[in-house]
């Protein structure tokens, strides 16, 4: 047996089986609309992937819509994304510039109903806290009066505002670093990731902006991810052709 008829079965294997793969890979993206002859529809039109994106978008949307974007993935995400530390820096920036208003607000602050049920709130504060005796000769009137002119000569004073701005600042530090005390704000932001989901079809706008993709720009997109694994198949199929091309060679050799 001569060496031209020992190489070409390899080589034409390794040849159809590279082609074969390519002309596979190719055949999921083209052609990119049916082509019709004589009113029928040709048969492997259009390619596999512009045929089915309905369905492939349909699925794709059920699966990132319905298990990727989830209330509660929505605000982890928020909780751990250094977007919330730059939005707890403007909101404390935000206290320290407005705290001086506020304080004077709360230093004219009236409300009856506040000022009614104040000196009983102060009266069982005595009472749990020093005894029943004292929430009686003590005048809870005078303490709860004495309480709101502390208060506002407090807040009267700058470095007093100072100080309370950096507990705020702590307080909002040890929110961020702190497990337990996030619970509530991945609560909070649980209910209004699942307010705003439940307002919005996710399913249906990824589902739509899937379909609205053209099927050139789809195989673009496909091949920018994936071209690199697609030459890896199309070289295998070549390996595999050849050796698979030495089989009858093989056997003409020691048949």
């Amino acid at each position: 047996m001569n060496l031209f008829a020992i190489l070409v079965p390899p080589i034409i294997g390794a040849i159809i089986g590279y082609g074969t793969n390519c002309l596979a890979i190719r055949m999921l993206f083209r052609p990119h609309r049916a082509i019709y002859l004589f009113g029928w529809r040709l048969p492997f039109t259009p390619g596999l992937i512009p045929k089915e994106q309905g369905r492939l978008a349909k699925k794709m949307a059920n699966t990132v819509g319905g298990r990727l974007i989830t209330p509660e993935i929505l605000a982890r995400e928020l909780v751990n994304s250094p977007l919330l530390v730059t939005g707890a820096a403007e909101v404390k920036a935000a206290i320290r510039k407005n705290l001086p208003q506020g304080a004077e607000f709360i230093r004219q602050f009236e409300h009856p109903r506040l000022d009614a049920e104040g000196p009983e709130f102060v009266k069982k504060l005595i009472q749990e806290h020093v005894g029943k005796l004292a929430g009686i000769f003590l005048d809870h009137n005078k303490i709860y009066a004495s309480m709101k002119e502390g208060l506002a000569e407090y807040l009267s004073q700058e470095e007093n505002l100072a100080l309370v701005a950096d507990k705020i600042d702590e307080g909002i530090d040890r929110i961020l670093n702190d497990e337990l005390k996030k619970a509530p704000v991945i609560s909070a932001l649980e209910k209004a990731a699942a307010h705003v989901t439940g307002h919005i079809d996710v399913k249906a706008i990824i589902e739509d902006q899937i379909n609205s993709i053209q099927p050139e720009e789809a195989e673009m997109l496909i091949l920018s991810v994936i071209r690199k694994e697609l030459h890896i198949v199309m070289a295998l199929g070549g390996v595999l052709g050849f050796i698979i091309g030495w089989v009858p060679v093989l056997f003409n050799l020691f048949g």
